[in-house]
């Protein structure tokens, strides 16, 4: 069992890259996204998906863009990058290539020359990929902004950059919060629509921590998986109401007077209900049986701000403050329980601010 527990921290600017000094190396520091949940899934319905979740600090993707003599990509292998990206030309390129197909043209790329942009570009840091962290939208969004601030472009909007990148097909949570962070619930999308605005946004307290489970199960749902998943679901007009009404009612109201205990239960329990509606391609409302347990160890611990982001395995708790946090991952190291095997345990905070961008030594403008 592991353990990184992690404090947030201004991102310097890192350095190491092959290159000159043709432009000014960017560097993009973006944080992580829970996911609490749909309000409905397919394109049943007239409106379909939206939802709410949140930006937390750690982890973090870290992505730094220089001039080189050549196209290069490579992952700075330290603690910070996740083990799961073995290959930097898979997890970078194609992003190198949406880029070029959407913003390169404003940029000045030549087509033919796609291939042979002068750049480096690194990863330094990443979450677990398909952990329900939000990996892939915060890489791509990092590395569609960094390209953007190196070719002298100025930063596009939260619709313009995700839809650019090919991502906020269903959940704008992630793009929305790469912007500003904090608390965020989006419309969802008419089948007319694109991109989900964003309904509200709200500062999370810096004093809630968020213990993050990562158990060393499948990934979940994803790529193709995922897209067949939603392509065969049915929306459920009563299901979405009462989300809604937890969310509106329960959630929010909680959030805004800071009161931690019925925050945690309408959490859960707006959680626990969206989760109901993958009961086709997952066992009931969690990711695997394994989750439940880990779900319930919580539960049993007196903790019932639990969840399981989107698709998991990676599961979340917002605790009242940092005794308690330290108070629950203990338990769960003493628990005998095959789920926590091997799991990691992230100790966080939610971030309220939403990406940095700098270029060179001077940041570019207001966080994202």
């Amino acid at each position: 069992m592991t353990t990184a527990f992690t404090r947030p921290a201004q991102q310097a600017p890192l350095s190491g890259l092959p290159g000159d000094n043709t432009r000014p190396s960017v560097l993009v520091s973006a944080p992580s996204r829970l996911h609490f949940g749909l309000l409905s899934i397919g394109d049943s319905l007239p409106v379909n998906y939206g939802g709410a979740g949140l930006m937390l600090a750690q982890p973090q993707t870290v992505v730094e863009v220089a001039s080189s003599d050549r196209l290069q990509v490579d992952i700075r292998r330290t603690a910070g990058v996740s083990p799961l990206i073995l290959d930097p030309s898979s997890r970078l390129l194609p992003l190198v290539q949406t880029w070029h197909r959407s913003f390169g043209r404003a940029a000045g790329v030549e087509e033919a020359f796609v291939e042979e942009l002068p750049l480096s570009i690194c990863i330094h840091e990443s979450p677990p990929v398909h952990m329900g962290l939000g990996a892939g939208t915060q890489l791509a969004l990092s590395v569609g902004a960094a390209l953007c601030r190196h070719f002298g472009l100025e930063l596009p909007g939260p619709q313009e950059l995700a839809v650019g990148m090919g991502r906020g097909r269903r959940s704008a949570i992630g793009s929305h919060g790469f912007f500003r962070g904090g608390f965020m619930i989006d419309c969802g999308l008419a089948s007319s629509e694109r991109f989900s605005e964003l309904a509200m946004q709200l500062a999370f307290p810096d004093d809630w921590p968020v213990l993050l489970i990562l158990p060393q199960l499948p990934h979940g749902s994803h790529a193709e998986e995922e897209r067949t998943a939603f392509a065969d679901a049915t929306g459920v007009v009563e299901v979405r109401e009462c989300l809604e009404r937890i969310r509106n009612e329960l959630l929010v109201p909680a959030l805004l007077a800071r009161d931690h205990p019925g925050f945690a239960v309408a959490l859960h329990d707006y959680n626990t209900l969206s989760g109901r509606q993958y009961s086709a391609v997952q066992p009931g409302q969690f990711h695997s049986p394994a989750v439940g347990r880990i779900v319930a160890a919580v539960l049993e611990a007196g903790c019932p701000g639990v969840i399981q982001s989107s698709w998991g395995p990676g599961v979340a708790v917002i605790l009242p403050d940092h005794s308690a946090a330290v108070e629950l991952h203990a338990r769960l190291a003493c628990e005998s329980l095959p789920a926590l095997e091997g799991a990691g345990f992230i100790l966080t905070s939610a971030d309220n601010e939403g990406a940095r961008v700098v270029c060179g030594l001077t940041t570019t403008g207001q966080r994202g």
